[in-house]
């Protein structure tokens, strides 16, 4: 089920610990697979300390409302989407996180990024990242010519600006990355290399990441933290209680232009 706003045809009218009556718009309510929502009125979370406290009330109410037809999901369902800033068939695996959502619509939200690319010859990591930024889908290109020898072990370090990894024997680079994306929060770009067991390819795993506590799903329209890697559209509403994967994306072909991965958080 997807997440809708409740529809009916008044708002929602109760009464508190304190006998005073209350009411809120429907606008403030949503029907969602985890059940009603309506974290995003200031109302529900009111009156914390009263007893029974405003979403105890709240709690009890809305469902019954629902169950004898007050309450209605409406017509279309709720579209926020979570695009890729990179256009093509991305190489990296991108996902978005929410965790700790509040009666006050507050969530902690986590945008990670990672690629592993393993079984890798020497010399031939240009053909998996990419010669250039504009030709890379990964989270870092290679910005020189590689070694034909065994890079060096590197624990999870920054790229910064630019890393050369040297070879495993230390005589040469054997291969300086650089980040695809320009911006300061390329400085979360990371990477690691190790040795495969057969001893004659490396394996090179990119990361990304970056939390955010606090926010609201509609902040993310007006101040999106993870500009770096994603853009958001379309309409907030409650926290999701998920973790997002995008996905599709396509290569430039002919004359149709490359495309973006997706997601909708509220599928």
């Amino acid at each position: 089920m997807a997440y809708y706003a409740a529809q009916g045809t008044s708002p929602v009218v109760f009464v508190d610990a304190n006998q005073s009556q209350r009411q809120f718009p429907l606008s403030e309510v949503y029907i969602t697979p985890n059940g009603l929502d309506a974290s995003l009125a200031p109302l529900y979370s009111a009156n914390s300390s009263s007893s029974p406290s405003n979403k105890e009330i709240l709690d009890a109410l809305l469902p019954r409302l629902v169950s004898g037809g007050y309450l209605t999901p409406g017509s279309s369902p709720l579209t926020l989407t979570m695009t890729a800033v990179q256009a093509g068939l991305l190489q990296c695996s991108i996902q978005a996180s929410f965790q700790n959502a509040t009666d006050t619509g507050l969530v902690d939200m986590t945008v990670t990024a990672s690629q592993t690319a393993a079984g890798i010859a020497p010399g031939g990591l240009t053909a998996v990242l990419g010669s250039s930024a504009a030709k890379s889908t990964s989270l870092a290109w290679v910005s020189d010519t590689e070694s034909s020898k065994m890079p060096a072990v590197v624990s999870q370090q920054a790229i910064g600006a630019s890393l050369a990894v040297q070879t495993e024997d230390n005589s040469e680079t054997a291969f300086t990355l650089e980040p695809t994306l320009a911006g300061a929060d390329a400085q979360l770009v990371q990477v690691a290399v190790s040795q495969d067991p057969s001893g004659s390819t490396f394996t090179v795993t990119l990361s990304w990441t970056k939390t955010q506590t606090g926010i609201t799903m509609a902040s993310l329209l007006s101040h999106n933290p993870f500009s770096y890697l994603v853009t958001f559209s379309g309409a907030g509403g409650p926290p999701p209680v998920a973790t997002i994967t995008l996905s599709g994306g396509t290569a430039a072909s002919g004359s149709s232009p490359a495309t973006s991965a997706s997601a909708s958080i509220y599928a």
